[in-house]
């Protein structure tokens, strides 16, 4: 299988990386096409140097490929660092930029991740201006949902929630990341919100698998993110007692104040992982997973 992976350095990058090499899909790196912010020589799951060419110079694909990945995108915690114009023009130009590459690479099969952010926005009926991050994503899925349709491109659209998993580039930004460091290296552990938070918790590199085995087998669809669905609470109870049993948890809880859930309700990845035989992380597990990315 021929694979073009734009946006291969980060984390969800080399994620899928580990799933083209597991999964038999990608047998040899010459196969692969990768594409970042800039030239390079990268490690991709398993392959030590890998090619990755700058998304933003001309390049010439020859010939048709069978996947594409499309994960090129400033995250929302770039927003405050970039301000609002300068995020929108920088997301825009990825997302021209990304079109044209999907073009030319004229794939049969095509995983774009997205964000659970645009579930949320489309519930509250695009109620929320401040949310350019889920506005712009938005775009992203229109402009892949129109050009696969040109090509006759099957498209699957992964809405990513929440995840875990050793490839984190910078743990510590997320909760999960964050519990575990301190688990490891702090003398206590700290949960920093006094309400309820809720988050469904899964491995990416399960995540990834499930969407591309998905999209090959049974074609194009919105996926929504799945996973253990945990209160933030407990997952530090659960870190505490498998990284570190003898340390103290603190935290200020306000049970009269709104919990904060973010997270799907629905079970299309958690079958469609069950239909492809494709074991995922428990909770527990995932906590050890994730623990890697601390690795000195």
């Amino acid at each position: 299988m021929r694979v073009v992976v734009n946006g291969a350095s980060g984390w969800l990058g080399q994620s899928t990386g580990h799933v083209l090499s597991q999964s038999k899909l990608v047998l040899n790196s010459n196969d692969l096409l990768l594409f970042g912010s800039k030239d390079r020589i990268a490690k991709f799951g398993i392959w030590e140097a890998v090619p990755q060419f700058s998304l933003h110079k001309e390049y010439r694909i020859f010939g048709d490929y069978d996947l594409f990945v499309q994960l090129s995108f400033k995250t929302r915690d770039y927003f405050e660092i970039l301000g609002e114009e300068k995020y929108v023009k920088i997301n825009r130009d990825i997302i021209q930029k990304s079109i044209e590459l999907l073009i030319n690479s004229k794939p049969k099969y095509v995983v774009l991740v997205s964000s659970g952010a645009v579930t949320q926005y489309l519930e509250l009926n695009r109620e929320n201006p401040q949310n350019t991050y889920a506005k712009l994503k938005l775009e992203e899925e229109e402009s892949f949902i129109r050009t696969c349709s040109k090509l006759g491109s099957e498209l699957l659209i992964l809405r990513l929630w929440s995840a875990s998993g050793a490839d984190m580039p910078n743990p510590k930004k997320y909760a999960i990341g964050n519990l575990i460091f301190q688990s490891l290296y702090s003398p206590q552990i700290k949960v920093n919100s006094p309400n309820f938070i809720f988050r469904r918790y899964i491995d990416s590199r399960n995540q990834m698998e499930i969407a591309i085995r998905g999209c090959i087998n049974f074609g194009g669809r919105i996926l929504n993110s799945g996973g253990f669905l945990i209160e933030i609470g407990e997952l530090a109870l659960r870190i505490r007692d498998l990284l570190s049993p003898t340390k103290t948890i603190l935290r200020d809880q306000e049970s009269n104040l709104p919990a904060d859930s973010y997270f799907s309700t629905d079970t299309d990845s958690a079958d469609l992982a069950r239909i492809l035989g494709i074991p995922i992380l428990s909770i527990n597990n995932q906590i050890r997973h994730t623990a890697e990315a601390f690795k000195i």
